[in-house]
């Protein structure tokens, strides 16, 4: 689409506000985990961003948060000891992608040895309860991540980790459009049962034992065990994983300098699904993008989005991390 604005010499996004709120909404128990932390290592400093929104208990949800900062840290001391004095976005991506990895092997190694992380299933209100002592399945999350530099230059490059159904959205108002333009800039991809592409990945692996999606009363459903998952992607224990429900990441890069050139309040909001259930994409883009022009910390966007979603209704848990570029 041509513009009837000049594009100016690219230049590197900056962050100039972030925040999160967590809501358990309708739910007994909050099983979502998030995390926003600045990593800094040398003249190297991160922005890691992400929602973990966990069934079944939190076990999955909090040992992401827990331990993907710290192995992220890692992974990028390992890679800055090959005489590199700063990591390029590359960098950055390759160690999110090593320590998400890493931290999901040492969940399910530790839930296989302990016997922990154990699931059972409340027929009343329809979800996976942890703690009973099934084998078969555990208690799982899914992963939506968002890695970009923090340093005085700013950053060209946003990459992003996603797994399941939570989702990481770049939002931002386009510099001389008009209203009714789409606000949204990217999108993750739900890993549902009803994707086409995860249908065809399942039906591959039909031959390792990989269950199939169904459709059964309108709704898209994986068995496992006695279980019913909406989710073709997910952390979760061995047995089930073994079923083809892999924590196997989507990767993305996004270009922030064609970003912040081509919109202006530039937001990236990282969501669990219980906001999606009541609210699109281009709703939640639209009011953060609002909460920024009003002059709202992003905080308090962050908890407008997830007080909107449970006024609307949303019968699930809702987490919210919002962060402001220009």
């Amino acid at each position: 689409r041509s513009h009837a604005y000049e594009r100016a010499v690219p230049h590197l996004a900056k962050v100039v506000g972030q925040g999160a709120w967590s809501a358990c909404g309708r739910r007994k128990t909050q099983e979502d985990r998030f995390v926003l932390e600045e990593i800094a290592d040398g003249n190297n400093a991160s922005l890691l961003a992400g929602v973990f929104d966990g069934h079944g208990g939190n076990a999955a949800s909090t040992s992401l948060a827990q331990l993907l900062p710290s192995l992220f840290s890692v992974e990028l001391a390992g890679i800055l000891t090959d005489g590199k004095e700063k990591a390029a976005s590359a960098d950055l991506r390759k160690a999110m992608e090593s320590a998400y990895d890493m931290a999901c092997r040492t969940y399910r190694d530790g839930c296989d040895e302990l016997d922990t992380c154990i699931a059972d299933y409340d027929p009343r209100e329809g979800i996976i309860l942890a703690a009973m002592g099934a084998k078969d399945v555990i208690a799982g999350s899914t992963a939506t991540a968002a890695l970009l530099s923090v340093s005085e230059d700013g950053a060209d490059e946003l990459s992003v980790l996603n797994c399941g159904d939570s989702r990481t959205l770049v939002v931002g108002k386009p510099r001389g459009g008009s209203s009714s333009d789409s606000v949204v800039h990217f999108s993750t991809r739900d890993h549902a049962p009803s994707c086409e592409m995860e249908i065809e990945r399942l039906s591959l692996g039909k031959d390792k034992g990989y269950s199939q999606p169904k459709c059964s009363m309108g709704r898209w459903r994986i068995k496992v065990g006695d279980f019913q998952y909406g989710l073709a992607r997910s952390l979760e224990g061995s047995f089930t994983t073994s079923k083809g429900i892999v924590s196997d990441p989507d990767v993305s890069v996004v270009n922030l300098s064609d970003v912040v050139a081509e919109r202006e309040h530039a937001c990236i909001i990282l969501v669990s699904d219980g906001l999606f259930e009541v609210i699109d994409n281009e709703e939640a883009g639209r009011n953060a993008i609002k909460c920024r022009e009003e002059g709202l910390e992003a905080s308090s966007a962050a908890k407008q989005l997830c007080m909107k979603a449970i006024d609307k209704g949303s019968p699930d848990n809702v987490s919210v991390v919002v962060v402001y570029l220009d």
